[in-house]
């Protein structure tokens, strides 16, 4: 029996912070709650983590509806109604690889801090600066070298399939960063992810100044502390080393790349996604990577690429589920801003499907242009499938 640091959180086991709006706090002070796995049993940087939604948590979560009545609706002009149209991009459909990317994400995470040790020196000093103060810290998460290296997660699919929402959702689950206290009696963070858009041309000076920039807004530092002591060093080369101990120092879990299709995987020079590949041999940092389809053919050609990405998610799969494009078809036609109601019809629902292709975001925004067109014309068309065709 390990006998624990601390004591755990009192209720539902990973359900530690949900009396907290992690959308408008990202930083909380560590609850721990008994790890799903005996594996993780006594690790703090994973046991203060929630665990992943359940699947009907899941659907309730990614499931997002607007205010709508009708019958208000009849009542307001063809002004109102079209401007009423914009509530349209929050809605959001509880998506087939919703739950998987909860469940490869939680995984990831754990896996990270499973394969690294916590290192405390009551003679090694780390001042760190935070959005609340200067903290010195004597903890630093450094890679097992004797650990495989770390696999992450790809989310990759069309554009407008959802990725992007999908992972806001995914985030509000989490907090970004906890604080730690240590035997010693200090504190530490723990920096659970950040996120960053990769740049054109594989820029990797401007990739790791991002980093920087990122974990400057995790702690809510305006002054850019970290962004500039990266810039600061002259060589890729030096700017990796940074970046790596400022993952130790912060316990950074997991690096988010969005648009990884920028990046250069052809080379195995510094700026290529090679030099990436060692931040995660050496740190066991995870990396979740987000991009298009054209991004599959990149990172698979080589077998050390595709072992280091790890799951792949396919986030435009339900595209040729056509039962669930009918579901989704007839969620969204419960708003309406026609004249008189509109019937959904197998017509309607196939002429959507070839406009949309069945991506959600291309559905969502050809229902708003059908709205549009119905305006434009008097007397009112009939809104059948050769008006939307």
């Amino acid at each position: 029996m390990i006998q624990l640091p601390y004591t755990y959180f009192p209720g539902e086991n990973g359900h530690q912070y949900d009396d907290l709006d992690l959308t408008a706090v990202n930083t909380v002070e560590a609850r721990y709650s008994q790890a799903p796995s005996p594996l993780y049993k006594g690790s703090p940087l994973i046991e203060a983590l929630p665990w992943p939604r359940t699947k009907e948590e899941t659907l309730a979560a990614y499931q997002r509806n607007i205010s709508y009545s009708f019958s208000e609706t009849e009542a307001l002009t063809t002004e109102e109604k079209l401007l009423s149209l914009k509530a349209l991009v929050d809605l959001r459909f509880p998506l087939p690889f919703h739950y998987e990317l909860e469940y490869s994400f939680y995984n990831a995470l754990a896996t990270s801090y499973h394969n690294r040790k916590s290192k405390f020196n009551a003679n090694a000093v780390v001042s760190i600066l935070t959005g609340e103060k200067m903290i010195e810290s004597h903890h630093q998460l450094v890679g097992n070298t004797a650990s495989a290296a770390n696999t992450g997660v790809a989310l990759l699919g069309y554009s407008g399939c959802g990725k992007s929402s999908a992972l806001e959702i995914l985030l509000e689950h989490y907090p970004q960063v906890i604080y730690h206290e240590d035997a010693n009696g200090g504190r530490y963070p723990q920096i659970v992810y950040i996120t960053l858009n990769c740049v054109p041309n594989s820029n990797f000076s401007a990739l790791y100044a991002r980093i920087g920039e990122a974990i400057d807004r995790a702690l809510n530092l305006e002054d850019n502390v970290y962004e500039r002591m990266i810039e600061a060093k002259r060589s890729l080369g030096g700017k990796s080393a940074c970046v790596r101990k400022l993952i130790e120092v912060f316990s950074i879990g997991a690096i988010i790349l969005d648009e990884i299709q920028l990046i250069d995987f052809n080379s195995t020079k510094e700026n290529s996604f090679e030099s990436l590949l060692l931040l995660t041999n050496e740190t066991k940092v995870a990396f979740v990577v987000i991009g298009t389809e054209d991004a599959y053919e990149k990172m698979f050609k080589e077998l050390r690429t595709a072992r280091r990405i790890g799951e792949v998610i396919n986030g435009n799969a339900y595209c040729e589920n056509r039962t669930y494009f009918m579901h989704i078809v007839a969620a969204l036609f419960r708003y309406q801003w026609f004249e008189e109601p509109v019937k959904l019809t197998n017509e309607i629902t196939e002429a959507l499907y070839e406009i949309s292709r069945g991506i959600v975001c291309f559905l969502i925004k050809a229902y708003e242009e059908m709205h549009r067109a119905y305006y434009d014309e008097s007397p009112r068309p009939i809104v059948d499938a050769n008006f939307i065709r």
